[in-house]
């Protein structure tokens, strides 16, 4: 996609003093404006559950061997944030939880929806995270459309 796709996120990066970089993305087959909606949603959770520092958010992608022996891509949105205990790794992904609740803003849906859509396009989507470190969201596509 276009870099200007992030431009609504550019107020809300200023706002928060923070750093979004991105390494060289594949292209891939799929529909961009749900693909696009997954990296937005994943950089605004960035931004919302952030550290005492101000972010720093890293995209990046990597070729791989899936278990099925087809390539898949492996993107990456990591973030220097609190992190997440391991006790709520899988829960964050279920609808309407939400870790913080002090943040009425945000009815827990997000994840739900990056997770349906990574599927859809035939892919996972995980968190890796250590409380203090910060968190790692992965999400697999295929390389090529099936």
């Amino acid at each position: 996609r276009r870099s200007s796709d992030l431009s609504r996120l550019s107020k809300e990066l200023r706002e928060h003093d923070a750093e979004l970089t991105c390494g060289e993305l594949p292209q891939v087959t799929g529909n961009p404006d749900r693909l696009a909606q997954v990296f937005e949603n994943l950089i605004r959770n960035a931004l919302r559950h952030r550290g005492e520092s101000s972010p720093r958010i890293h995209i990046a992608a990597e070729a791989q061997a899936a278990a099925d022996q087809r390539e898949e891509w492996v993107f990456s949105v990591q973030d220097n944030g609190p992190g997440i205990d391991a006790a709520y790794l899988e829960r964050i992904f279920k609808p309407f939880e939400r870790l913080r609740s002090e943040k009425p803003e945000a009815p827990g849906m997000g994840l739900a929806i990056c997770r349906a859509i990574v599927e859809r396009h035939g892919g996972k989507l995980w968190v890796e995270s250590t409380l203090g470190s910060g968190s790692t969201f992965l999400f697999t596509i295929p390389a090529i459309d099936r």
